[in-house]
């Protein structure tokens, strides 16, 4: 029972669809309250469970780096093509969102810089410009080359464990919380993505024994949390680190799932993946503004409203900001280049 992992670079955009979607709900809905005792309260549990899409997220952009990284080993061309990935899109929605605080919710002007250049974030601030996975993935951006270059990956099968207990045994004498709980918690999921991204590209399989150890922990950690989780409940923090089995055993069944149907290709999945950044970025910002604005609508009402206008904003925003960038780059040759034919593991 070899695990296929090309898999999950198959189908990698409609697994980010998916992971998309899960944390939309997440956002939408929040989490579970009581112990789940019909279809519905599991409905929601999974539901509050969504915060493993950002784990899948990780785990996918892992494997696509590493891709990224032997097909161009240059640090500067590396960086260059991730931030032209991401910050145009977050510095533009960012800006329009800090605007309309400074405007109608009487914030200083220096919220502009603080939001758009991650001090609010450091600084345990939350508001609608609020978006910890940007600067999180940017950190794990920054130290990707670095591993890559001075650690075979390989190796990463004996460093990820010792890592994961690192980091459980710090946060546990340090009490960190908040953004740097969220950072540190993550930190071996994306190490599991790059391991992955070498196991594809190197055609390896994960052997019977891998396999059904995390089939084993997978029912583990499931049965666990069904019998402790009004327990599980009063540590919201806690079970971050549950994800790093939950993610790929989600990510690696849904691959399988979509084998059935091979020549399908589960369009609405991708349309989430394509542009899961800008979607985002947008979501929950849009769903706050609506709550405050339109109280006398139902909360439901109001939820898929805001789910209806992140899918149909999303694309002409993404796609013209990354014209935008084109355009500019177009007009400085010896500056940063978008690639013409990027697959998808660079993408990321």
């Amino acid at each position: 029972m070899n695990c296929d992992l090309t898999l999950l670079s198959k189908y990698r955009t409609q697994l980010m669809g998916f992971a998309m979607i899960w944390i939309m709900l997440i956002h939408s809905y929040g989490e579970l309250e009581t112990y789940p005792s019909s279809l519905k309260d599991f409905i929601l549990l999974f539901i509050s469970f969504g915060y493993g899409g950002v784990d899948m997220f990780l785990l996918l952009s892992g494997i696509g780096l590493y891709y990224s990284w032997i097909k161009k080993p240059d640090i500067s061309f590396f960086y260059k093509q991730r931030l032209v990935r991401i910050l145009p899109l977050y510095f533009t929605i960012t800006f329009f969102i800090s605007l309309y605080e400074i405007i109608y919710r009487n914030y200083e002007l220096s919220h502009i810089v603080t939001s758009l250049f991650f001090i609010d974030f450091f600084q345990n601030k939350i508001n609608l410009t609020f978006a910890w996975y940007i600067p999180c993935i940017l950190i794990f951006y920054a130290v990707t080359p670095i591993l890559l270059k001075y650690i075979s990956p390989s190796k990463f099968k004996i460093y990820i464990p010792a890592i994961i207990i690192a980091t459980i045994t710090f946060s546990k004498i340090t009490d960190v919380q908040g953004v740097y709980y969220l950072i540190l918690s993550r930190f071996p999921i994306f190490l599991i993505g790059l391991y992955g991204g070498y196991i594809i590209l190197n055609s390896k399989k994960i052997s019977n024994t891998y396999t059904y150890v995390g089939l084993f922990l997978f029912t583990a950690v499931t049965i666990y949390l069904y019998l402790h989780f009004e327990v599980f409940l009063t540590k919201p923090h806690g079970f971050y680190y549950i994800f790093i089995i939950i993610a790929p055993a989600v990510s690696i069944a849904l691959s399988y799932i979509f084998t059935y149907l091979p020549k399908y290709n589960y369009p609405i999945l991708v349309y989430f993946g394509s542009y899961s950044l800008t979607i985002y970025l947008l979501h929950e910002k849009i769903l706050y503004l609506l709550l405050f604005y339109l109280k006398t609508l139902s909360e439901s009402t109001i939820i898929i409203t805001a789910i209806i206008i992140t899918i149909i904003i999303a694309k002409p925003i993404q796609d013209t900001i990354n014209g935008l960038v084109k355009y500019i780059s177009s007009l400085f040759p010896r500056a940063v280049k978008l690639q013409s034919a990027e697959n998808r593991y660079t993408n990321k």
